[in-house]
């Protein structure tokens, strides 16, 4: 069964199969980040951003896809990873700290439930 959940998170399914998984509703693809920086995505969801489940992920040339550093670490005086923040229903940031050396890009998905 394949499951489809359109712009204001409707739920339909259909086709044969024994699993499922929802697709997000809100993908930002692979976006370069840079130290020290915020980037401002758009995704324009526009519903309660309490009912949102944001997932965060790195990719660096060297280790591929992975998950070090989100939510940030800092050990005085630098500061490594990437976290997210100021979610609303409309836009998410996402902050690149200072020093980090492991997520020079981002991928934010956003799923919502009812």
């Amino acid at each position: 069964m394949f499951f489809n959940i359109d712009e204001r998170g409707d739920v339909t399914c259909g086709g044969a199969s024994i699993a499922a998984f929802p697709r997000p509703a809100y993908d930002s693809g692979w976006r370069a980040i840079g130290a020290n920086s915020t980037l401002n995505l758009t995704h324009n969801l526009g519903r309660d951003a309490d009912k949102y489940v944001v997932d965060l992920s790195c990719k660096h040339a060297s280790y591929g896809r992975h998950n070090w550093g989100l939510g940030g670490d800092v050990n005085s005086p630098d500061s490594y990873g990437v976290y997210w923040l100021n979610l609303t229903t409309t836009a998410i940031q996402v902050h690149r700290n200072n020093t980090d050396g492991e997520c020079p890009e981002i991928r934010v998905r956003i799923w919502m439930y009812p």
